[in-house]
């Protein structure tokens, strides 16, 4: 294959993919204009830049204009408007041009003029809750009608006012911003908190007599608590033993059960009288052995209510495998 020959391939090829991307492009705004005629602009809209996307094209500019204007978007309408019309020498816009010049005219009865500046170095311009740009701001076109506009610097208190924007006028607005004061830097006072700490007392060395009184103290108080445990538990074997010669004597006693026949009460239930015999001994030591205890310990924790002195007296109480005993010592 010539190298000629190649060439006019390649060359077919590109026209024909390019005559295919231009019949998509007006098929897109073919259908654009279908849905604008029925009143669908937000759809004919989205169609329009689709198509210009993929080949921006004066005419596709000026349907994306007016698809806007049907919306309201009366800035955006008159942007795109005025870059399709800049395209003076394009065959479809000459042809339209009257129609698009009153197209502009409508529009701008939507519109006003804003020039804002402020005292304070790079503040922000919001409108309407939108960042539009940096201050000074001159010949910025929005919507007429009520807006809120609001002036933000980085050291400055933000300031907000509404206003009316009347068709086809020129609104100017000046924000004096007030300076956020620093924090002002507390003076240096001479305090308890910020004087150099004093020198510490030296500690005095302990008491022997107070911590050997205090161990005795505490040593008669465990003392105490162990003999309350212990009455307590001869007082519970003492009622049991009770109970249970009040049950053998209780049966000792039953004449159905131990006297009737040739047998005295004795020979037959004579067992029961042995235990509750028994049992009258267990809980009478028991008593006794509870009293003893429970004294003990009333006198332990009295004494250990207040630190004794080494002249007061000092009770203690020795328990042993013969018993326990109650000891008293100190001066009188």
């Amino acid at each position: 294959m010539s190298f000629f020959r190649l060439l006019l391939l390649l060359t077919i090829a590109f026209l024909t993919t390019g005559a295919r991307a231009d019949a998509d492009d007006d098929a897109l705004v073919e259908r654009g204009l279908k849905l604008r005629r029925d009143r669908r602009d937000a759809e004919a809209l989205a169609l329009f830049r689709q198509a210009y996307d993929a080949r921006p094209a004066p005419r596709t500019r000026a349907q994306i204009a007016l698809a806007e204007q049907a919306l309201g978007k009366w800035v955006d309408a008159e942007r795109d408007l005025l870059l399709a019309l800049d395209a003076a020498d394009d065959p479809w816009i000459s042809s339209h041009r009257q129609t698009l010049d009153k197209a502009l005219a409508t529009i701008g009865k939507h519109l006003g003029t804003l020039v804002a500046e402020a005292n304070a170095p790079a503040a922000e311009l919001w409108l309407d809750g939108a960042q539009v740009g940096k201050l000074p701001i001159g010949q910025l076109r929005v919507a007429a009608g009520p807006a809120k506009l609001e002036a933000r610097a980085k050291g400055y208190e933000p300031a907000t006012r509404s206003i009316e924007i009347a068709p086809g006028a020129t609104v100017k607005e000046r924000f004096d911003l007030t300076a956020i004061p620093e924090p002002t830097k507390p003076a240096i006072e001479i305090t308890a908190a910020s004087r150099p700490p004093a020198p510490m007392a030296p500690t005095p060395a302990p008491n022997r007599r107070d911590t050997r009184v205090a161990g005795e103290v505490a040593t008669r108080r465990v003392f105490a608590w162990g003999a309350l445990g212990a009455a307590g538990a001869f007082l519970g074997g003492a009622i049991a033993a009770q109970i249970v010669r009040e049950e053998n004597a209780s049966r000792y006693n039953d004449d159905g059960r131990c006297f009737y026949g040739n047998l005295s009460r004795d020979e037959r239930c004579g067992v029961y009288r042995g235990q509750a015999e028994s049992a009258q001994g267990l809980a009478n030591i028991g008593y006794v052995a509870a009293g003893a205890f429970g004294a003990a310990s009333a006198i332990l924790f009295w004494s250990s209510m207040s630190t004794p002195k080494t002249t007061g007296v000092l009770f203690g109480l020795d328990v042993g495998a013969s018993g326990a005993e109650l000891t008293v010592r100190g001066k009188l």
